[in-house]
């Protein structure tokens, strides 16, 4: 388990360093955090909490598609490692 979560971690910081998804990225994944973050004051993105609570919300969300539901399900059970990076 904590394999799949240091590769995923990785893999996460990966794609939220390159600015353009390049061929092969995740767009998912940018595309899902990008509008987390897009949800957040400059203040908020500071705060892992309100980063958390944010990511919570966003899953809550019915209007999501079946990929952005297949990221929130591997990101919810690791949600504070998920928002140090943002932090």
């Amino acid at each position: 388990m904590k394999t799949i979560k240091a590769l995923f971690l990785s893999s996460l910081a990966v794609f939220m360093a390159a600015s353009p998804a390049a061929a092969g990225d995740c767009e998912v994944c940018i595309k899902v955090l990008d509008e987390v973050r897009g949800t957040l004051s400059k203040k908020e993105q500071k705060d892992k909490p309100s980063i958390e609570s944010a990511m919570g919300t966003y899953c809550k969300r019915t209007d999501l598609g079946p990929r952005e539901r297949k990221i929130c399900y591997y990101i919810d059970p690791i949600k504070r490692d998920v928002a140090h990076p943002f932090s």
